[in-house]
Formats: structure tokens, C-alpha cells, sequence
């Protein structure tokens, strides 16, 4: 008896899950970045999927990632992001800096030789 409960579990396991993900999938919030007739973004949480293609139909659009140009060369650190419908001050969509404390050291920049990695190679 015991295992039958135990094949009839293992059995059962994948979809129980998948009950349990859908459940969470229809009670998820989705961002939106609601554009209004006069220019301005405002973020909205949409309750469902359809929901969400629709704003995205009309021109919405989801949250872009941002990420932190300490250093002001145009090029972010990937570790340090947000999600956001306009760009924070001091953020680029660029994440390729390496060393984002040196406004000379980023992704193109001319390689000197002075053992650091200019153009993060």
C-alpha cells in the first residue's frame, strides 16, 4: 500500500506543480509602462497576461532595465540595476563597463599600457 501512495505521488508531483504554477501565474501582477496622449509615462500593475498584450498593442511598453554609470562614461555596471519606465539620473541601458569608479575605462576605450584592462577586453 504504502508504495502505490508513494508511485501515485511521484506520479501526480508534476502536475500538482503545474496546477500550483498556474495559480500563481493567475494571480501574477504584470509592469506596464502606460503612455498617455501627452507624452507622459506612468507604470501600472496589470492583473493578466491578455491585459498586459493589450497595452502592449497600443503602444506600451514593459520596464526597461537601467543600470548605474557611476562614472559618467556611458557605460553601466551589470551588477548594479533597476527596472524602470524612464531612466533614472546617472543610468544607461548600457551593462559592459568593468570598472565603473574610471570614466577612462570602458568598453572601446584606447588600451594603455599600464597593466589595467582600458577597454575591458
Amino acid at each position: 500500500m504504502s508504495k502505490m501512495l508513494l508511485l501515485l505521488t511521484v506520479l501526480l508531483s508534476p502536475a500538482v506543480r503545474a496546477v500550483s504554477n498556474a495559480r500563481l501565474l493567475r494571480n501574477a501582477k504584470y509592469a506596464v509602462c502606460h503612455v498617455h496622449k501627452n507624452g507622459n509615462v506612468k507604470e501600472l500593475s496589470v492583473g493578466s497576461q491578455n491585459a498586459l498584450q493589450a497595452h502592449l498593442r497600443h503602444g506600451d511598453y514593459v520596464p526597461i532595465t537601467f543600470f548605474l554609470d557611476s562614472d559618467g562614461d556611458g557605460y553601466g555596471d551589470p551588477n548594479q540595476s533597476v527596472a524602470s519606465c524612464v531612466s533614472p539620473p546617472n543610468y544607461v541601458t548600457d551593462n559592459t563597463d568593468c570598472d565603473d569608479t574610471k570614466p577612462a575605462i570602458f568598453p572601446g576605450a584606447a588600451e594603455v599600457c599600464n597593466s589595467v584592462d582600458d577597454n575591458c577586453n
